[in-house]
């Protein structure tokens, strides 16, 4: 009986057989399938495999005895008991289908990631917090270079300038001067003229207004650090350190890293069952809102597949918005127009002004568009189908095939006729 019910564990689905590996893994201590990114990566002969070389270590037993159901009676016990605890672990941690059926795509799984380790980073828990997104966004995105905050630091430049020149005043007092007219046949008293900015060394001016300017930001970070260390790390914001060292750019597989990480926080205690489920509840949440406010088919910036408009637009969201701290650098670009789309989802998000931050890169994609080369073409529906029936396929290569065909035969017959 035991050996009957073994095989139909055996047969479980990906998500069961997935999940079995590593709850056995961590009860066995085994340190090499207890890291759920090796986990992540197993298909479904590797996880059987794995389930019966876990279970047969747990039972104490040989795996071809336990493969072939010649098991020892108490054997036999320990293994149904084992397969009890199965039961009762997959109830007790399983994070259901209806909690991660919607990372369907690499968009969802970017903006999974990345929410995670602003999250994190802002030390906000979204769960507990729900209202808290734009805040989020306010401790974890650089201010916006616009117009409005270049006009503020320039005022603010000014006044550290006046503020160095009041103090080297202070310091070196001012220039005696002479008056030209007389009063009552006498030369008027000297009087104290005030020094210009002209009348320091640029570089020595210059220098101490900088001075000044530094610690403003030495100052601003200082708030930031406080306001940062102010706020609980809670245990849940503790169980995502694993997870912001992934990066869906460079690894396969991250949204399943990132529920076989929860399964683990969950096993530990760190986290409840709940609390996971409600962590990816919230997010899907807030994609489901990024995913109506960034339209891939109607903004011209997400529907270039032209290589130097995306990488012009990839390089100025790095300048920005410090990308590179959710995305790990890449000269690719479909892998930076991914992190393109991704960027602007989170901006919908987490801040107050994303209308303002999207016309300022629309404006300068604009900008690009008009200086840069673009040999893409626009085809409607019907010359679509007409070219992929010509081409036999809809690959790339084959309508590339077809269209430099079409191409070659038109030129010869042009100049064949004349």
């Amino acid at each position: 009986m035991p050996n009957r019910r073994f095989k139909r564990f055996l047969k479980s689905s990906e998500e069961h057989l997935r999940f079995y590996v590593l709850y056995l893994s961590h009860l066995n201590d085994d340190k090499v399938n207890n890291d759920f990114r090796n986990i992540s990566l197993y298909d479904v002969k590797e996880l059987q495999h794995n389930f019966i070389e876990l279970v047969a270590l747990h039972i104490d037993c040989h795996v071809d005895q336990l493969e072939s159901g010649e098991l020892l009676r108490h054997e036999e016990d320990d293994l149904n008991d084992l397969l009890n605890e199965l039961i009762e672990t997959d109830k007790s941690y399983l994070i259901t289908q209806e909690h991660t059926d919607w990372l369907q795509s690499d968009r969802e799984v970017y903006f999974l990631i990345s929410m995670l380790k602003i999250m994190r980073v802002s030390r906000i828990c979204l769960p507990q917090l729900r209202n808290e997104s734009q805040s989020m966004g306010e401790l974890f995105w650089p201010q916006l270079n616009d117009k409005y905050n270049q006009e503020k630091a320039q005022k603010r430049k000014r006044e550290a300038e006046e503020e160095v020149l009041n103090r080297l005043r202070k310091k070196y007092g001012g220039l005696h001067s002479h008056e030209a007219s007389e009063s009552n046949g006498l030369y008027s008293e000297l009087e104290l003229i005030p020094l210009s900015k002209s009348f320091f060394d640029e570089d020595f001016f210059n220098k101490k207004v900088e001075e000044i300017l530094q610690k403003d930001k030495q100052d601003k970070e200082k708030k930031f650090l406080e306001r940062l260390e102010s706020k609980p790390l809670t245990r849940t914001l503790e169980a995502l350190n694993s997870i912001c060292n992934l990066c869906p750019t460079s690894e396969g597989k991250t949204a399943i890293m990132v529920i076989n990480h929860l399964h683990l926080n969950c096993f530990t205690k760190q986290i409840s069952l709940a609390t996971a489920q409600n962590l990816l509840y919230t997010i899907r949440n807030l994609f489901i809102k990024a995913n109506t406010k960034v339209p891939l088919l109607t903004w011209d910036m997400l529907r270039t597949n032209n290589k130097n408009l995306i990488n012009l637009t990839y390089n100025r969201l790095e300048a920005q918005y410090a990308i590179s701290r959710l995305f790990l650098p890449s000269q690719d670009t479909v892998i930076q127009k991914k992190c393109i789309v991704s960027t602007l989802d989170l901006l919908s998000v987490t801040t107050n002004n994303f209308d303002h931050r999207v016309k300022l890169l629309k404006d300068k994609f604009s900008a690009d568009k008009r200086d840069s080369k673009d040999y893409s073409l626009e085809l409607n529906d019907k010359q679509w189908e007409m070219l992929v029936d010509l081409a036999g396929g809809d690959t790339k290569s084959k309508v590339n095939r077809t269209l430099n065909k079409i191409l070659k035969d038109a030129y010869k017959n042009r100049f064949h006729e004349k």
